[in-house]
């Protein structure tokens, strides 16, 4: 049986695992059955939660009782097929959240590019998540780079080195496919930030300058002061007038000015109202970052940072025992934190957006429930 440390962590992983599922699978069916969820961004995230989908139900559960009897209880065959879905499923989520991270960079820093954030360029991304770690696993099964054992301290099916030349293979792909998604993301998101930080700046600078320009043309060419030294300073020609001519004179003088005051505020109007809109066509060309856009790329930046705290154990616990068998309660803790971060990401990316929140509570039918639940109350 199992120690009390690996039952307690077992019992907590339990309704977490079941929680993962059924909302990985609603996020995955609500963006799928729900037009207006169908962007780019999100087949990512589909791919996200079909992947976390599999792991949980194809992997877990049976590891999950392996790890509480100490013993694998089913097919010896499907033991070796877990340890090999295990390095698959894992590797697909790796990638894509790298890939993930890549295309918010061409939506952001490469938003000019359309051919980046085509469809093809999407579809080709998806390909690359799914093949490569396949691929990889058919490539160490079928070179003999690795084998798969059961260790009964783990209670499951572990993949092994094979000898001393494969092992450097292996640990090459292993650990040379993990370090250039995980560069390949940390690349895109600080390329992200550097953007989003540059074009803040300079739509601040352009509002300082608009400001002083706008306060500078409120009355161009000094016309205050050319109708005030009018009234200062008479003419001698206004003595050969009466008094009452006088009042015409200054009455009709006052008129064109302000006529001609008026005409050119209107001039200088329009010309404002021109050149604000010519700013603004290429401040959207130069600068064209959403709002939408912003928060689609922390969220994804937030989904990363969740990645590597869930992932990290796991990874650095396998460097340090490479050559020597894992702690089995330590081995438990790290593997049961990775299956956290296959249930957590995609319920983190639908919660953060209000649209797609709403769009999943409907989903669901919770709204309705609510609604129901309100006007049962108001009836009693």
């Amino acid at each position: 049986m199992a120690s009390l440390l690996v039952t307690v962590i077992i019992s907590v992983a339990v309704p977490c695992v079941l929680a993962g599922v059924i909302c990985n699978a609603a996020v995955a069916l609500c963006i799928l059955l729900t037009s207006s969820l169908r962007s780019r961004t999100n087949v990512f995230i589909v791919s996200l939660a079909v992947s976390g989908v599999l792991l949980l139900t194809t992997v877990v559960p049976f590891q999950m009782d392996s790890y509480l009897t100490n013993e694998w209880r089913y097919s010896e065959m499907y033991c070796h097929v877990t340890a090999r879905l295990s390095f698959i499923c894992v590797g697909v989520t790796t990638n894509n959240i790298a890939m993930l991270g890549l295309y918010r960079c061409f939506c952001v820093v490469h938003r000019h590019n359309v051919y980046l954030r085509s469809r093809k360029s999407v579809a080709l991304m998806i390909l690359c998540v799914w093949t490569i770690p396949v691929g990889l696993e058919v490539l160490k099964s079928g070179m003999g780079w690795t084998k798969t054992r059961f260790i009964p301290s783990y209670g499951r099916c572990i993949v092994e080195q094979g000898s001393s030349v494969a092992k450097v293979t292996y640990n090459a792909s292993v650990l040379g496919g993990i370090l250039i998604t995980l560069l390949i993301a940390v690349y895109s998101y600080a390329r992200i930030i550097c953007t989003v930080v540059t074009s803040s700046r300079k739509i601040q600078t352009e509002h300082a300058h608009s400001g002083a320009s706008t306060a500078t043309r409120t009355l161009p060419n000094n016309m205050a002061g050319q109708h005030l030294s009018t009234y200062a300073e008479p003419t001698s020609a206004y003595s050969e007038f009466s008094h009452r001519d006088r009042e015409t004179l200054v009455d009709k003088t006052d008129e064109s000015i302000m006529a001609q005051t008026t005409s050119t505020s209107r001039s200088n109007s329009s010309n404002d109202t021109q050149q604000r809109k010519s700013r603004a066509r290429k401040k959207a060309k130069q600068v064209g970052i959403s709002r939408q856009e912003v928060l689609l790329s922390k969220i994804c930046a937030l989904m990363f940072f969740v990645f590597f705290v869930c992932y990290g154990p796991i990874f650095i616990l396998t460097i340090a025992f490479a050559d020597t068998l894992f702690p089995p309660e330590a081995y438990t803790a790290c593997t049961v934190i990775y299956w956290l971060g296959s249930c957590i990401n995609p319920i983190l990316y639908a919660s953060l957006q209000t649209d797609m929140r709403k769009k999943l509570v409907d989903f669901l039918g919770i709204s309705r429930c609510l609604r129901l639940g309100q006007i049962h109350s108001v009836d009693v």
